[in-house]
């Protein structure tokens, strides 16, 4: 099971707190996987960005795609905007099968894998556009993920 960040309080800044004796391993992993901590997101050399703490629909702008943790676009976010993007291994962010809703403010098309390495059952995310309500038999699915060039890939 992947390490869960979410159990970090975070401030009304948005800064995490760490309660003494809490434990920090979420943050330590993410970091261990090349991010750095910068306020309540653990950034990664390739764009992809991790919410340290509980997140909302707010937090995914304009042009970027947005995987939640929790229906309802709620709980922690792994977000990222640049096109052509393939993510092999959402557990390198924490968040293998993790995903209970999704936004796409991007002008293109994404998908979603079952399976890491692009395998598995497949689920489109067509540009601007998203799923909060809870994913069914899809829920707690995603292993990889990929945005497309354009908004005809998932057609």
């Amino acid at each position: 099971m992947a390490v869960c960040v979410s159990a970090i309080p975070v401030s009304a800044a948005g800064a995490p707190q760490a309660k003494p004796g809490a434990d920090t391993s979420g943050i330590s992993a993410l970091k261990a996987r090349g991010a750095q901590v910068s306020g309540k997101w653990a950034v990664f050399p390739n764009g992809v960005e991790v919410s340290l703490g509980v997140a909302a629909y707010s937090d995914c702008p304009n042009n970027y795609v947005c995987l939640f943790e929790d229906p309802s676009w709620g709980g922690r976010i792994v977000r990222w905007y640049v096109a052509n993007t393939a993510i092999s291994d959402l557990g390198i962010y924490t968040f293998n099968d993790r995903m209970s809703s999704w936004v796409n403010n991007s002008p293109y098309d994404a998908r979603w894998f079952y399976n890491g390495s692009y395998g598995g059952t497949t689920r489109c995310m067509n540009a601007e556009s998203g799923s909060a309500a809870s994913l069914g038999g899809d829920d707690n699915e995603a292993s990889s993920f990929r945005i497309y060039t354009d908004a005809v890939a998932c057609t």
